[in-house]
């Protein structure tokens, strides 16, 4: 084989790259002094011999899977763009990314969409076509006895369900729903939120 063996001084080796005249330095790779391997260079590119496929492109913006220009510190680039979650002490596989145009979480063990958001921006939790509904913007798939459910952090706490049409003053609470752990009482308000109709205990 081939070994390389550095100065006494510092254990420093490196190959290098360099143009015809020595006038540009193309890359690098050497031995740092505390024992590992550096490689220098602008854009690294690892591709397939056979095929000259890219795979991986690695420059001063990013790592890109299947880019090579990437544009951010991860770019992937691919028919279905994901990156999978595989734990194995539990068993558990989840994937993320982009499925057919739009962004999801993916439970690959029971094979099932947990969250979703469709190119027009809707959301969908445990559903894959919030657009289907009557109110699309958020989307909650439920099977008997489910729902959504507020849960306070102590027994004197109330929780609120806004209605808003503005981001400041009573625009913000033109209506609401609360309840109130403390007298578990469930009141409506209108008009600028005040109180319209309580139930009781």
């Amino acid at each position: 084989g081939l070994r390389l063996q550095g100065r006494s001084s510092d254990n420093h080796f490196y190959v290098q790259w360099k143009s015809n005249d020595g006038s540009a330095n193309y890359g690098a790779i050497g031995s740092l002094n505390s024992g590992g391997l550096q490689y220098q260079t602008n854009t690294h590119i690892f591709q397939n011999e056979a095929s000259n496929a890219e795979y991986m492109r690695i420059n001063s913006t990013g790592v890109g899977i299947g880019e090579t220009s990437p544009d951010g510190p991860l770019h992937i680039t691919s028919a279905t763009p994901i990156i999978v979650f595989d734990e194995s002490d539990a068993s558990q596989e989840y994937r993320i990314g982009s499925f057919g145009g739009a962004f999801a979480l993916y439970d690959s063990t029971d094979s099932a969409y947990r969250f979703l958001v469709d190119g027009s921006g809707k959301v969908g939790i445990g559903t894959t076509s919030p657009s289907s509904y009557l109110a699309t913007e958020l989307v909650v798939a439920a099977a008997d006895e489910g729902g959504i459910t507020i849960a306070n952090t102590a027994s004197s706490h109330k929780a609120n369900i806004y209605f808003a049409d503005g981001t400041s003053g009573s625009a913000r609470n033109r209506g609401n729903v609360s309840y109130d752990h403390n007298t578990d009482a469930l009141s409506f308000g209108t008009g600028s939120g005040h109180s319209r109709m309580v139930i009781d205990a």
